[in-house]
Parts: C-alpha cells; sequence; structure tokens
C-alpha cells in the first residue's frame, strides 16, 4: 500500500468519526427514577386490604409501638402493637365479624358532629382515620382506625377507637378529647431456681400476673417457655414469649404447667417424735361384765409406790381367781369386801 492510499484511510476515518460525534452518547449507568413517598391515601388502601384479607403479618407490621387503643366514652392506654393486636383480632376483627367500611361523613356523625383527627392528644399526628362496622361476634360493635404520619414523614396505624355496642348505642354526646389512661407501675417478680417450664395443657398468657390482667396470647401443649421469675404470691410464672419485649405471665397451676428443670426436691427429713410417757391408771378401777358374760380377765402391774386397786360386783357362786406374776418372792394383796355383794 502506497503512502496516498493510507492517508487516505486515516482522512476518512476522521470524517466518519466526525459525521457520528453527533449521535453518539455516553451513558455512565442506569439511574432509577427516585422512590415517590408514599401517600395517606396509599396507606389507607393498603390497610383496609391488610384487614380485608385478615393479614395479621402485614398489619403488625404497619401498627406503631406502642399503640393505643381507646375505649368510646371510656378509658384509653398504651399497649404494645403485639398486645394490641391480639386484643383486637380476638375480639373485633375475628374470622367471625363482617367488616364493612363506612364513609367519613358516617364517622363524624358517630362522633356527634367532631373530626375523628382532633380527639388524640398531643404527639399523635392524626392525618387520616378508617371507619369499621359489623365487628365482634355479634356484629353490633364499630371502631375508628386512626392513621398517624411520623417526623420523618413515614405513616403508621396508631390508635383505634373501638364502641363494643355501636357509637350510637352507647350515646354521650360529641366525642370528647381522649386522655391516655397512667401506665401501670412495672411489674416485679422474685427470683426462682427455676428456669424452664413445660406446658402439659392449653392456657391463657397474660400481661399481669392475674386473670384480671389482658390477655394476650395463649400457651399450647408440648411448648416450653424460659422462666424469669414468679409473682409475691407464687401463683403465677413471668415468662419470657416472643410477640413482647415485657415479660408475660401464666399460671404457675401444676396441672397445666410443670417445671422441667431445677434444684433437686430436699431429702424428707424424720424428726423422732418423743416416745410418750405412760400414765399410771387411776384407782380404783372398776371391773364391768360384757353383756351377757359372768367372767371377765382383767391384768394390771404392780410396781412400788402403786398399789393397785379394782372394784366389781359379785354374784352368788361366782369365783375370784388372782394370779400374781413377781419376780419377788412375795408379793402382798388383799380382797376385801366393800359392802354387800361389791368386792
Amino acid at each position: 500500500m502506497t503512502v496516498q492510499k493510507r492517508v487516505s484511510l486515516v482522512l476518512g476515518g476522521l470524517l466518519l468519526v466526525a459525521i457520528l460525534g453527533g449521535c453518539v452518547t455516553f451513558n455512565p449507568g442506569y439511574r432509577p427514577p427516585a422512590a415517590q413517598p408514599q401517600t395517606p391515601a396509599q396507606f389507607t388502601a393498603d390497610l383496609i386490604a391488610a384487614l380485608v384479607n385478615r393479614d395479621v403479618e402485614t398489619l403488625q407490621s404497619v401498627m406503631s409501638d406502642p399503640f393505643i387503643v381507646a375505649i368510646w366514652q371510656g378509658e384509653a392506654s398504651e399497649q404494645t402493637g403485639a398486645a394490641a393486636l391480639g386484643q383486637l383480632e380476638s375480639e373485633l376483627i375475628g374470622p367471625a365479624s363482617s367488616i364493612t367500611f363506612v364513609s367519613n361523613e358516617v364517622v363524624v356523625g358517630w362522633l356527634g358532629g367532631v373530626d375523628p383527627l382532633s380527639i388524640w392528644p398531643e404527639g399523635v399526628n392524626a392525618v387520616s382515620s378508617v371507619g369499621i362496622s359489623g365487628l365482634g361476634a355479634e356484629g353490633r360493635s364499630e371502631a375508628i382506625l386512626i392513621i398517624a404520619q411520623a417526623e420523618n414523614g413515614s405513616y403508621s396505624w396508631q390508635a383505634a377507637l373501638i364502641a363494643v355496642d355501636g357509637f350510637a348505642a352507647a350515646g354521650g354526646g360529641p366525642a370528647a378529647p381522649i386522655v391516655i389512661a397512667p401506665g401501670q407501675p412495672p411489674l416485679t417478680f422474685l427470683p426462682t431456681d427455676v428456669s424452664k417450664v413445660l406446658i402439659l395443657g392449653t392456657i391463657g398468657i397474660f400481661d399481669g400476673p392475674g386473670a384480671t390482667f389482658n390477655q394476650i396470647g395463649l400457651a399450647f401443649r408440648g411448648e416450653t417457655y424460659a422462666v424469669l421469675g414468679v409473682s409475691a404470691d407464687a401463683q403465677w410464672w413471668a415468662v419470657r414469649c416472643s410477640f413482647s419485649d415485657l415479660p408475660c405471665w401464666i399460671g404457675a397451676n401444676p396441672t397445666f404447667v410443670r417445671p422441667v428443670d431445677g434444684p433437686p426436691p430436699a431429702a424428707p427429713t424424720s424428726t423422732p417424735r418423743p416416745t410418750a410417757t405412760p400414765l399410771p391408771p387411776t384407782y380404783p378401777i372398776r371391773i364391768q361384765f360384757a353383756p351377757g358374760q359372768s367372767s371377765t380377765v382383767v391384768r394390771g402391774n404392780i410396781s412400788p409406790g402403786f398399789t393397785p386397786q379394782y372394784v366389781l360386783f359379785v354374784r352368788g357362786g361366782q369365783t375370784l381367781r388372782l394370779l400374781v406374776d413377781s419376780p419377788s418372792p412375795s408379793t402382798n394383796f388383799s380382797v376385801r369386801g366393800v359392802s354387800d355383794g361389791v368386792t
């Protein structure tokens, strides 16, 4: 190839690059579009779908912790998310409930014209509400679910206002601001040598040492629980459970719960009983014949300082026989009549 042809090829290549220069772009990498923040409407739709499907896992994931449970015209309290969901699931949104969602106008009517977002205490940034009817085993219960927004912009299901027999049946006029009752003092328990218990039959799990506390779950036969302590009256075990960071409580009835380890029981010690000192009989001793009998045998001990005395009625023709057995070569005794027929 001549020098002239090489120069022509180089010039042709440069010309092609110059022509395509305006069409070629360099992409350093794919950048997906930024995720759009979730809106209250989207969160509400997800919550409604989880309620309809009884999706407990999703419901627990969108609940705040602590969660506020308020009773219409009653008290309000803060509970752990797991405890609150357990209560709502067993009392309101179980499989037997026929969930019906109502409009915001109906919810405002339930509260006597009061905005459901305006009655919550400071710290609850309520942004949306969901009204539900047809709850409970008999379908009379109603509830208002509150969705709140956190400082970071995220949303959570933070509260539920419940009317067990319906808002209209409870009456009471327009809704008053909700006040959260002060929490109970921390529950303490005593140490124990038992570190684990075995469940022998299905029992309830409570959030305190007593049946008056809230039942938050069930313990089933064959399950074991790590023991944290025992109640002051020794009637309840404080145990660790998977759905609460706080101690859970189960009854210590040995019919349903049995310790599976612990120190061996102490061997029983026998305390010798004091030997009873025989008391001397009180003399004289009256000899009585059994009904229909005219004879009997009476035995007694003769010892220094004691003079046995016996009294009996003797019939005519009866024989009194005395047999004395003594290591001493001589023993004194006497038989005398007290009165006629009495010896």
